[in-house]
């Protein structure tokens, strides 16, 4: 059986129609993931998506047209070569005009099987850089989204509450000593208090059913002032070695330490052209997460992107990226 390289080079045809096929599915799957968050992002990218579908159909009919001409042109060239054959056989001359037309048809079906494939092949370019664009704004709805779904589950509660004024005092200094702000201290107090509560069940006792029935029952709490305040020393060294010492929590967002650090990322950003997320975290001396959610309230400010491999690709200019992230840093406090 004989062997065409043209063949060949539209079964590979069809290996990049399936990959795009592949691609667009990714991209399907990643608008419907994003469409509660971010429904606007989301339609922009499922256009997109829909306009890449329609190339890819125009490049598929192309391609059953080839495979169509390249069966004619299989059919002629054997018909060529058993008309040939028969001339050589029979020594008479008559033949060759026979011959020369055969081998004539053949080679403009030839002609027009390249042609075909070269059609098939342009086709697929648009198809495969339409499906593209369609995965890009996909993921920058999948960021969007994340973003706004961090927002919505990340929504604090606020409680007011009125202290003393020597306690005020006394939590302000604390606070200004650990360099944090005073809810952040409660915040992370309470974390640890619960998390070293002998019993939760039977602290919420303590409020709505008899605190000192259950004192002069158990003698479980008698000595819990003493307790709650050994926990305010633990609490204490916590915040110590939490924001003095290790420092790997949290960026300490001083304004002199902001300043370096904006330069550091100016540099950082010009010379990649895209933010890879674990050098991101290393510079701002935080965790990936944390890296990961500023990139977030970055796509949720505008800047246009997708992350890639832990790259942030963005497709905005490296002065707004660098702008806005800016912008995120003097919020935090």
């Amino acid at each position: 059986m004989a062997h065409y390289e043209e063949e060949e080079e539209i079964k590979r045809l069809g290996e990049t129609i399936d990959r795009i096929n592949e691609l667009n599915e990714k991209t399907s799957d990643l608008i419907e993931d994003a469409k509660s968050y971010a429904p606007d992002a989301a339609d922009v990218a499922d256009d997109k998506l829909e306009n890449a579908r329609e190339k890819l159909d125009t490049a598929k009919e192309k391609l059953g047209n080839t495979w169509e001409i390249l069966h004619d042109f299989k059919e002629r060239a054997r018909l060529a070569a058993e008309i040939y054959d028969e001339a050589q056989m029979s020594g008479n001359p008559q033949m060759d005009a026979k011959v020369e037309k055969a081998r004539y048809t053949a080679e403009r079906t030839k002609a027009k099987l390249e042609a075909s494939i070269m059609k098939t092949l342009s086709s697929l370019d648009k198809a495969k850089n339409a499906s593209e664009k369609a995965n890009s704004r996909a993921n920058i709805a999948a960021i969007k989204s994340n973003a706004a779904e961090s927002r919505e589950k990340g929504k604090k509660v606020r409680i007011n509450f009125t202290l003393p004024d020597d306690m005020k005092q006394s939590w302000k200094g604390l606070a200004d000593d650990l360099n944090i702000s005073i809810s952040q201290m409660i915040r992370t107090a309470m974390d640890s208090f619960e998390k070293n509560i002998d019993n939760l069940g039977e602290l919420g006792e303590l409020g709505d059913f008899h605190i000192e029935k259950k004192k002069k029952k158990k003698g479980k709490f008698n000595d819990l002032e003493q307790r709650i305040e050994r926990w305010g020393d633990k609490l204490e060294k916590k915040f110590e070695q939490k924001y003095e010492k290790s420092g790997q929590e949290g960026v300490k967002f001083s304004e002199e330490n902001k300043e370096k650090l904006k330069k550091r990322l100016t540099g950082f950003i010009k010379i990649n052209q895209n933010i890879p997320v674990d050098k991101f975290a290393q510079i701002l001396n935080c965790s990936i997460a944390q890296a990961e959610n500023l990139i977030y309230e970055l796509a949720a400010e505008g800047i246009e992107g997708f992350m890639e491999k832990g790259v942030f690709r963005y497709e905005s200019s490296t002065e707004e990226v660098i702008s806005e992230l800016f912008k995120i840093l003097d919020r935090e406090e």
